[in-house]
């Protein structure tokens, strides 16, 4: 359970309202407010665009994106100056995936694809066969 199973049970309930919140103990276990993300996930819906909208979405993307942050801190640990690099490529792409994604996405996984596919160039980029 993270931030982004939230982003995800929020874009299932905005397509299918009936869909009831149900990650309350997951979220407590990993240190995710249960009431705020419940908000989230029951307030979310579609807007006439079809584009999935809901109360604190924008704050839930940041969050995200500062949880992809906390990753490069094991790289920064390694190789200091690959974690600069990791570092600085993240900040210069958050603004702007963030402001062309939410607060509404026009996709359930938009913000998910957008993380998992910073992360894998990171970690493409970042692989040092000498680690091993």
């Amino acid at each position: 359970m993270n931030r982004s199973s939230v982003l995800q049970a929020a874009a299932h309930h905005a397509r299918k309202p009936s869909a009831r919140f149900d990650l309350a103990d997951e979220c407590r276990a990993a240190g995710i407010d249960p009431v705020t993300a419940e908000a989230l996930v029951d307030g979310a819906g579609l807007s006439a665009g079809g584009r999935i909208t809901a109360p604190g979405l924008s704050g839930l993307g940041s969050a995200i994106w500062a949880d992809m942050a906390g990753m490069l801190r094991p790289i920064e640990a390694a190789d200091a100056q690959a974690g600069e690099h990791a570092g600085a490529d993240l900040s210069a792409k958050a603004p702007r995936a963030l402001a062309t994604t939410l607060p509404s996405i026009s996709s359930p996984a938009a913000v998910l694809l957008q993380a998992t596919t910073a992360a894998m160039a990171f970690s493409k980029r970042l692989a040092r066969p000498s680690f091993f």
